[in-house]
């Protein structure tokens, strides 16, 4: 049995592409004639399921709900054009080193992402060696589980005496609260620091998250 569970996101977690989702955004909302948002109004009101989001931005709710797959489809074929050659977030790699160096922590990427594409980037980055599980999306299963039911499925098989939850993001606090894992948010994400502030600890920095962890477990 490992010591500490380590969950984190992806998404403008580990890889720095907040800017580059953004601008994909603005691409879909352009296929279907909305205007473009701001980065700022993108951080503050990106949301998961993402359909709400397109419906703020002024998308007919029938049209989000329907055209949601082809949205999907959109929105991968513009990211995985403009992020080959998207960087991790400053630390991260090392933060991942000391995971598998400390040998009882279980690393846990949890995503809303493409299997596949993270996959590619993890290959690419020189990751995969420091992640136990990948849980994303498959393209190839019409109904994929929420995060939280991911995790929680996972859970029922695991016993930990610390977990952690990593992320840029209030689905992972959420998903921490309702699991009982201590949340970890960063900043400097896909989203505004004010909708990360419930975490349970905020971190600048990957650095950061690190310590906050020593801090729990000694």
């Amino acid at each position: 049995m490992k010591k500490v569970l380590a969950v984190l996101d992806w998404n403008g977690t580990i890889l720095a592409d907040s800017r580059i989702i953004h601008g994909t955004v603005n691409y879909i909302l352009g296929q279907y004639r909305l205007k473009p948002v701001s980065y700022t109004n993108f951080r503050r009101f990106m949301t998961i399921p993402v359909s709400d989001f397109y419906i703020w931005a002024g998308m007919e709710k029938e049209v989000a709900l329907k055209e949601l797959p082809n949205i999907n489809r959109l929105f991968q074929h513009f990211y995985a054009k403009n992020s080959q050659q998207t960087r991790t977030r400053r630390g991260s790699k090392e933060l991942l080193a000391w995971f598998r160096e400390k040998k009882d922590i279980e690393v846990v990427i949890l995503t809303n992402h493409f299997d596949f594409d993270v996959t590619a980037h993890l290959n690419r980055l020189g990751l995969t060696q420091y992640v136990d599980h990948l849980m994303a999306i498959n393209m190839n299963i019409s109904v994929n589980a929420r995060k939280g039911e991911k995790l929680k499925l996972f859970l029922e098989f695991k016993e930990y005496e610390y977990s952690f939850m990593i992320g840029d993001g209030p689905e992972e606090i959420d998903i921490a609260k309702d699991l009982g894992l201590k949340s970890i948010a960063i900043t400097d994400g896909v989203y505004h620091t004010n909708r990360i502030a419930h975490a349970d600890h905020v971190a600048d920095t990957m650095h950061s998250v690190k310590t906050i962890i020593e801090q729990v477990i000694v």
